[in-house]
């Protein structure tokens, strides 16, 4: 008798393993008693290991919930699980062939871009990190309030982000669910802020031909916003709403997805100057590790591009 899904699926890919398969060394395919591989290097380019997308990029039950009475919910998982048949069937049959794109398809490129980057261990642990600063200046401030008077504490219940149970403000109690089930407290109110702008801005498809094309990494979707170092590193977060944000998010070695502000659309054929740009950021942006279609690595993607004259840092030391 087969196993049933809540005692399977155990293994969850935060990077599909359907999307990574589009990096598969086609040499491999040919070897006898080999699975079909993909290039997996370390952030700096060292350690190349083949390896099947079927294992890397898992982490055990990522997306489970576990239910008061054991068992395990594996909603999210079998939901990425459909949206990652939309998108390989788009990719294969639509983008590969650079074809129309329809609005319902549209739709689901969207999600997809949206949940390649909210999924990710890393940007579990920024939510994380910042849930557990919310939770401790809570914390300090009840801890504050137990010694002040009964008339000073009804003062502060006022200004206070700390609520009772019964009220409508947010509780210590609540951060502390959501620090416990990130992924599914927080990816739906994110795709409600992520997808609107989304629809609202353009999407290209950089085309090429390049022996290694695009790369891709455990982080595939990165936003990036081109005069970022014009502003304080404080402030150098890419805002959805900045008109020179470009979200990226390579689909294969031939092509990469591009949502912008801007007026680009369709598909466009790129140089390899953009190639390599592009790949200089995906690995920039990555995680701990990046994926090629073979062993072949560009000495150009590690180069550290130095500081433009009007960086803020220049700004700030004339300033002084």
């Amino acid at each position: 008798m087969s196993k049933s899904k809540t005692q399977t699926h155990k293994a969850q890919h935060f990077v599909p393993k359907c999307y990574l398969r589009a990096w598969i060394d086609l040499s491999s395919e040919n070897k006898k008693d080999i699975e079909p591989y993909i290039w997996v290097f370390d952030k700096d380019g060292s350690n190349p290991k083949n390896k099947s997308p079927k294992k890397i990029f898992t982490e055990t039950d990522i997306y489970t919930i576990h239910t008061p009475d054991g068992q395990r919910d594996l909603t999210l998982e079998l939901g990425f699980s459909e949206l990652e048949n939309r998108f390989t069937h788009i990719r294969d049959s639509k983008l590969s062939l650079k074809g129309k794109i329809e609005l319902d398809e549209l739709a689901y490129l969207h999600v997809f871009i949206a949940t390649s980057q909210l999924r990710t261990p890393s940007m579990r642990d920024f939510h994380l990190s910042q849930l557990a600063g919310i939770r401790g200046r809570m914390e300090d401030l009840e801890i504050a309030l137990d010694s002040k008077t009964p008339e000073q504490r009804r003062q502060y219940a006022n200004m206070s982000p700390i609520s009772s149970s019964n009220s409508k403000g947010l509780t210590i109690e609540d951060i502390k669910e959501r620090e416990s089930e990130p992924f599914h407290k927080v990816l739906l109110p994110m795709l409600k802020v992520i997808l609107p702008t989304f629809w609202n801005m353009s999407l290209a498809i950089l085309c090429t031909d390049d022996d290694v094309g695009f790369v891709t990494s455990d982080t595939p979707c990165v936003w990036y916003d081109p005069e970022a170092y014009k502003r304080s590193p404080i402030f150098r977060g890419p805002g959805l709403m900045n008109p020179l944000v470009e979200i990226t998010l390579p689909i294969s070695p031939s092509q990469c997805l591009l949502l912008s502000h801007q007026n680009l659309t369709g598909y466009i054929d790129v140089d390899e100057d953009t190639v390599m740009n592009m790949n200089r950021r995906q690995i920039g942006y990555c995680d701990s590790a990046f994926i090629l279609n073979k062993n072949k690595l560009n000495p150009e993607w590690f180069n550290r591009i130095p500081l433009p004259e009007d960086a803020w840092e220049f700004k700030s030391q004339n300033a002084s």
